[in-house]
Order: C-alpha cells, then sequence, then structure tokens
C-alpha cells in the first residue's frame, strides 16, 4: 500500500519564518518596552541586573528541560529539517507534522492521535522524514489477517477502503 503525500510549498516555508520573525520580535519589544519602562520610572538597573543575574542561575537549573527544549525550537524553526506536513517516524510512531512551536512539535499519527513532542527529542533522537529526498510516495507494510475462506477480492477492496479513508486525514 502507498500513501502518497505532497511536499509542504514554498509559501509554507515562508509562514514558519514569517512566525518565527513574528515572535522573536515580539519577544524583543516586549524586553526592551520593560527597560525602557523601568528607566523611565527612575529604577536603577544596574542593582536589577545583579538581582537578576543571581536570579537567572537558580532559574536556569529549574527549567533545564523548558530551556533546552525553547532553544531546540528555535533550531528546528531555523534549520527547517522538520516542517509543517512532513511525515516523519519516532521510536515507533509515524505521523505528520501539524506544527512545530517553540517548545514542541505536534504530530498527527497514523492512529488519528495527536502527539506532543518536545523539541529537544528532534535533536537528540533518531528521527527519520519520509517527506524530504526524491521519493515523496510514503509506503507502510500492515499485517492483515483474515479468514482463509474469504474472497481475497473483497479483501484487498476492504483493504483499499481502509486505506483511502487514511490517506484523506492526511491529504
Amino acid at each position: 500500500m502507498s500513501i502518497a503525500h505532497e511536499s509542504s510549498s514554498s509559501a509554507d516555508i515562508d509562514e514558519s519564518l514569517a512566525a518565527v520573525l513574528a515572535t522573536l520580535t515580539g519577544y524583543v519589544i516586549l524586553v526592551a518596552g520593560l527597560f525602557v519602562a523601568l528607566t523611565v520610572a527612575g529604577f536603577d538597573l544596574t542593582g536589577l541586573a545583579v538581582i537578576l543575574g543571581g536570579l537567572s542561575v537558580g532559574v536556569a537549573f529549574g527549567l533545564q528541560d523548558v530551556i533546552a527544549n525553547f532553544f531546540s525550537g528555535f533550531i528546528l524553526l531555523f534549520e527547517r529539517s522538520v516542517g509543517h506536513g512532513d511525515v516523519i517516524g519516532m521510536d515507533d510512531e509515524l505521523g505528520v507534522v501539524q506544527d512545530v512551536g517553540i517548545r514542541a512539535t505536534v504530530l498527527r499519527t497514523i492512529k488519528d492521535v495527536e502527539l506532543i513532542v518536545p523539541n529537544s527529542q528532534f535533536l537528540t533522537d533518531v528521527v527519520t522524514n519520509y517527506s524530504r529526498g526524491e521519493n515523496r510516495a510514503i509506503r507502510l507494510e500492515i499485517q492483515v489477517f483474515t479468514y482463509h475462506n474469504r474472497d481475497p477480492l473483497q479483501v484487498r477492496e476492504a483493504m483499499m477502503a481502509g486505506a483511502d479513508r487514511v490517506c484523506l486525514l492526511y491529504t
């Protein structure tokens, strides 16, 4: 059985890059606005810098996994090794990438279940991307059991109807 899958277009890539730039711009504006507001309010930022420096060490240890996923998300978004619409395999799961976020990536599996995968796993684990390369057709091996007295043509028709329903989920 072969599941055909179209690759994401350049418009999808441009949209994801625009989303990354919008997110980064939002963070920069927020931090810059906070510093300007504190300066205008008359706060001495040198004392604040010392306090924030000490707090950042403790927070960094406590949020080590979150920070790793955050930076992994930026790496994935800029590197584009996994993108929206890609068919990927991780561990024993096969799915279509629905969204690549800053902290996690959402996969829709062949069982029609959403998996939320931390982005750091894409950098540390083995990920098979079936959508990249020249051959875009995805092939799955599925074991089918039926009674020996069933008509093979009816069994084949039932399997093809099921495959068509699965293909509709991902097109």
